[in-house]
């Protein structure tokens, strides 16, 4: 009997954990995944990866021919080439991200404070995607968030 109710407990809750933990995923890659295994997965993809300093941060930058990934501290960023959407406007996109990840986006003009036409929603555990029109082409950037974070009032 005791068994038993050790099997029903455990099953419930790795049902649930799987239930309630859907966090947005881009090219296979999301936040639920430390650094080392974004870095992983993507070179898996055939991508090189180096470590590059900017004036503002340290990041990831990988690259295959045209096709760029950049993995910051709070954010990914998908240039056009690694998701094949260069020919698609970035309002196309931006449907089709609504449509696969069933979120509301929201229009508005600047992303950490630079002007850039963009849509954004949140996902159900509280990270976010931006799907942004920039002088470089529509890039894809997943958010952190506050992904697995509750607020306790």
């Amino acid at each position: 009997m005791k068994n038993k109710l050790i099997l029903s407990v455990i099953i419930y809750f790795s049902l649930t954990i799987n239930v309630f933990s859907s966090p947005l995923t881009f090219m296979d890659l999301d936040w639920t995944m430390s650094k080392e295994t974004l870095q992983k997965k993507i070179e898996e993809k055939g991508y090189k990866c180096g470590t590059y300093k900017s004036l503002y941060s340290t990041y990831l930058g990988c690259e295959s021919g045209q096709k760029l990934i950049f993995v910051y501290e709070d954010y990914l960023e998908f240039f056009c080439e690694s998701f094949d959407g260069c020919t698609f406007d970035y309002k196309q996109i931006a449907q089709s991200v609504a449509d696969k990840f069933s979120i509301d986006l929201i229009h508005s003009e600047t992303t950490n404070g630079k002007f850039y036409p963009n849509f954004s929603g949140n996902g159900p555990d509280g990270d976010k995607i931006s799907i942004l029109n920039t002088e470089r082409g529509v890039t894809v950037w997943l958010f952190k968030g506050s992904l697995g974070k509750k607020l306790n009032f």
